[in-house]
């Protein structure tokens, strides 16, 4: 039983050596003028969940002088000994250096670990570092309040009960057996992530569909139907050239970027009446375990739930499709969403701006680097004519941000194709102080009750309904026959819930 093994102090077992502090001046960009450099070891390149992610971070090699007894070994554990949110989800998180052929450096605000005993196996001592009892003990001896730090004492300091070597030895095989199938899953995932990413900057930046068909020639990868779709021609815009008939936009004129709360002002109500809070930690575990809590009566804005894009704007700048489950979305996070565009399309339109935005948030003067809202306004792209492209995506993602699960019951909505490709749905916002007034002018009816208005609207061939335009004023709304698309009954009762 574990009640019977010892309680042991980690310093007694091994011990924990800082890293040197390179110079900025002296670190050179990851291309292939710099690829025989060694390698900087820095914190933005952990993963969350342990372990590194060099292929998706910003990788800085070394071009000067440096004591050797800082160059790393493979199989060596790194600790991360300082965590800019105040939560300190990432301290002591770790990870171990790759045998790849790179020459990795240890790196200030890092702890290397120097087992001294056969009493400890290494890959035990890993794990040990990711338990949520490790990083409790680190955050609760940590100085600073918005910035965390520990230090080899402290980490050194933490006790706990350690098993037979036999039995770590099995423990650590299991999990890292675990991780390495994960591994593949994510990698797997990675894949199919950079052909959808492909297939929209060929489509939305590189316009090829529409330059083969410019040169006389179909398009690549596609049917004759989804070929139709994109124009033979281009014509001058501020982006320079676009497809004809196509519009420049901004990433925040295409869709919401709701930013969180500071949700230390919402405790939870009790012990069993909570959210767990999402913050960076969380999006990049893609899970809410050990989470801080809070009110479960936040605005339904501000609830996030499995499907979800958010996007980390400060700190570690990600973009993820969220399947944690519910939980409330925390301050440095935007939830992302659009009436205007599908879920899959202000996705990958983010992710396209993400390795822009990561470049502005690297030269913020501050230490925790982040991007702002003009960034979103200063990211254009040419969109399509909604009506033609939004109704049917070609790319493996769901065509609504509201579509989450296809075995849901769904009801139809109708939608007109504004001059601007923005779309204006008989949404529960469309009611005014009468209620919601239905059908052509000759015969327009009010209702009280939206499904009843609904179910009148679809029952026109071309539905008509009323709502305020951009200047506050009832202006009639006629949809063409066919513009409908599908919403889960519950994305609608939400947000009659909010009227």
């Amino acid at each position: 039983m574990s009640s019977d093994w010892p309680l042991v102090q980690l310093g007694a077992l091994l011990s924990i050596r800082h890293g040197w502090p390179f110079k900025s001046e002296f670190f050179q960009p990851d291309d292939e003028s710099s690829a025989k450099l060694p390698i900087v070891v820095a914190i933005g390149n952990f993963e969350y969940t342990g372990g590194f992610r060099f292929g998706s971070t910003q990788i800085k090699r070394y071009a000067s002088t440096f004591p050797t007894e800082y160059i790393l070994k493979a199989g060596d554990i790194l600790l991360v000994m300082t965590c800019q949110t105040s939560g300190g989800e990432i301290l002591g998180i770790p990870a171990r250096v790759p045998d790849d052929g790179n020459v990795y450096l240890h790196n200030q605000r890092l702890g290397r670990i120097h087992i001294s005993t056969t009493a400890l196996d290494t890959s035990f001592a890993y794990w040990l570092c990711l338990t949520p009892a490790f990083n409790k003990h680190l955050v609760d001896s940590a100085t600073g309040t918005k910035i965390l730090h520990t230090a080899p004492s402290r980490i050194e300091s933490f006790k706990f009960r350690l098993p037979p070597l036999r039995e770590q030895i099995e423990v650590a095989a299991t999990l890292d057996a675990l991780d390495s199938r994960i591994r593949l899953l994510r990698e797997t995932n990675a894949t199919l992530e950079a052909i959808a990413q492909a297939l929209f900057k060929s489509w939305f930046v590189d316009f090829d569909p529409v330059r083969a068909k410019l040169a006389g020639r179909a398009p690549e990868g596609m049917d004759e139907a989804t070929a139709a779709l994109f124009p033979d021609s281009f014509e001058d815009s501020a982006l320079g050239e676009v497809p004809r008939g196509w519009r420049v936009q901004s990433l925040d004129s295409i869709a919401t970027y709701l930013n969180g709360l500071a949700l230390q002002k919402f405790p939870p109500e009790s012990a069993g009446e909570y959210l767990p809070v999402v913050k960076i930690a969380q999006l990049r575990a893609g899970n809410t375990t050990g989470a801080d809590r809070a009110s479960a009566r936040l605005k339904p804005e501000y609830v996030v739930r499995d499907g979800d894009v958010l996007f980390s704007w400060s700190g570690s700048l990600e973009v993820e499709f969220w399947c944690g489950g519910d939980g409330a979305l925390n301050q440095h996070l935007f939830k992302v969403t659009s009436s205007t565009v599908p879920k899959w399309f202000y996705y990958l339109a983010t992710r396209h701006f993400l390795p822009s935005f990561r470049e502005i948030a690297a030269h913020k003067a501050t230490t925790m680097g982040h991007i702002q809202r003009k960034h979103l306004t200063e990211a254009k792209l040419a969109l399509p004519s909604a009506r033609n492209i939004w109704p049917t995506p070609s790319v493996p993602f769901k065509s609504s941000q509201a579509e989450e699960d296809p075995m849901e019951d769904t009801v139809r909505v109708p939608f007109k194709v504004e001059e601007n490709g923005s779309l204006t749905y008989f949404f529960p916002d469309c009611r005014d102080s009468k209620g919601y007034k239905v059908g052509p002018k000759e015969a327009a009816t009010y209702h009280t009750d939206y499904w009843a208005a609904l179910a009148h609207v679809m029952s026109f061939g071309q539905p008509e309904f009323r709502r305020k335009n951009a200047n506050g004023n009832r202006g009639r709304v006629v949809c063409n026959p066919g513009d409908v698309r599908a919403f889960p009954r519950s994305h609608i009762q939400r947000m009659l819930s909010n009227d």
